[in-house]
């Protein structure tokens, strides 16, 4: 008895797509690891996994260089044109779904009088609405979105599925070993955690040396400080729901790219899905005042375990 092979549309090639965004930069990261099961197909997959979706015609090319600090500037005509997509999941999906967005920007730029472009929220909604038009096939891709607010100059990052639905968050992880990820950016990232482990300190210390003050201790140790109170997350008369929480991170960007390096690392090691290298991306506002919006985006590499 023969029987037809099990269509089998959907692979999982591996890798993991994060971003942070800041007060005025955002971060967007990803490994270089291509896999299939216990098999690695490649150890410098980048251009698949952090692309520029812009009007501008920019390609971005993260090719290996031979500087010894590791890094790299590329240049911008405009920061505020469109965001960086971090994409892991099926590569062949993922690249399907690369050309389509850049096909939907290049269209719109070409029919808007003037070549205006789309800003970071309007390129958020157009990669939710395309992922979601594929609800009954969808993409089998993971997707984090990070680029600038012209208006307030913060850092703008959106985590999706892959059906489209997405938010609007601080830090943001998609793709294999998400799940390990994510927790761990959350507890690096929120000062309110480490004050907790502060007080808990404090408390053992004092039990220690025979003294009481667990309710005093108990009484310091504040809630999620990224969290807004509900009486902030009305706006105007209209009562329009703001965030329930913050929706960029108060560290400079320095100690975000190091607090997203030990994230990554840890994951590395229990995770066969990630490694090889880290690439993260950095993208300034202009803070300076300049009519200018033309800039560079800085690229920085980070060795990973190469189990």
């Amino acid at each position: 008895i023969f029987s037809a092979a099990k269509f089998e549309p959907y692979e999982l090639n591996g890798g993991l797509v994060s971003a942070v965004a800041g007060k005025n930069y955002m971060l967007i990261a990803a490994d270089t690891r291509l896999s299939r099961g216990y098999e690695i197909l490649s150890r410098s997959h980048a251009d698949g996994r952090i692309w520029r979706a812009s009007s501008g015609r920019e390609n971005i090319n993260f090719k290996n260089n031979n500087n010894s600090n590791n890094e790299e500037y590329l240049p911008l005509s405009n920061v505020y044109d469109g965001a960086f997509i971090g994409t892991s999941g099926c590569h062949a999906d993922c690249d399907a779904l690369k050309r389509l967005i850049r096909c939907e920007i290049s269209t719109h730029s070409s029919w808007v009088a003037g070549g205006g472009y789309l800003s970071a929220s309007n390129t958020a909604n157009l990669l939710g609405s395309t992922l979601y038009q594929r609800r009954t096939f969808p993409f089998y891709a993971f997707c984090v979105l990070a680029g600038l607010d012209r208006e307030t100059g913060t850092g703008a990052v959106h985590v999706y599925d892959a059906i489209g639905s997405h938010e609007r968050v601080a830090v943001a992880a998609a793709g294999s070993g998400r799940e390990m990820l994510q927790p761990i950016l959350d507890r690096l990232f929120s000062t309110s955690n480490l004050r907790e482990v502060h007080n808990d300190d404090n408390a053992l210390e004092d039990a220690h040396n025979g003294n009481n003050n667990q309710h005093q201790h108990q009484h310091q140790r504040q809630k999620d400080g990224n969290a807004i109170a509900a009486a902030d997350q009305r706006r105007g008369s209209s009562l329009v729901l703001s965030p329930p929480v913050k929706t960029h991170v108060d560290c400079d960007v320095d100690e975000a790219v190091n607090l997203l390096v030990r994230g990554y690392r840890s994951v590395a090691e229990r995770d066969i899905g990630v490694g090889d290298e880290i690439i993260v991306c950095i993208m300034k506002a202009d803070v300076d005042g300049n009519s200018s919006c033309g800039g560079s985006v800085k690229v920085k590499r980070f060795p990973l375990k190469q189990h």
